[in-house]
């Protein structure tokens, strides 16, 4: 399969992400997103959770807000 059969395949998905400003990088944050809601619907503290996850995942504690803000926004489909 080359890269354009690819993306021929894929063209709705493709362009929902982009009308909803989603960058298909963003998929590397899709585990600790799930931890993310994990561990704050288990009650814990979204200060200490952040801190956790930003070690865990290598990440600054300002990406982990961040993901956490955007992956969180309501899209269009």
């Amino acid at each position: 399969m080359t890269k354009y059969e690819l993306l021929k395949a894929c063209r709705s998905v493709c362009d929902a992400l982009t009308r909803n400003g989603i960058n298909a990088t963003d998929t590397k944050y899709i585990d600790m997103m799930a931890d993310y809601l994990r561990m704050t619907g288990e009650g814990q503290k979204v200060t200490w959770v952040v801190y956790y996850l930003s070690q865990q995942y290598d990440v600054g504690e300002a990406t982990v807000y961040r993901m956490a803000k955007r992956l969180s926004e309501n899209c269009e489909i």
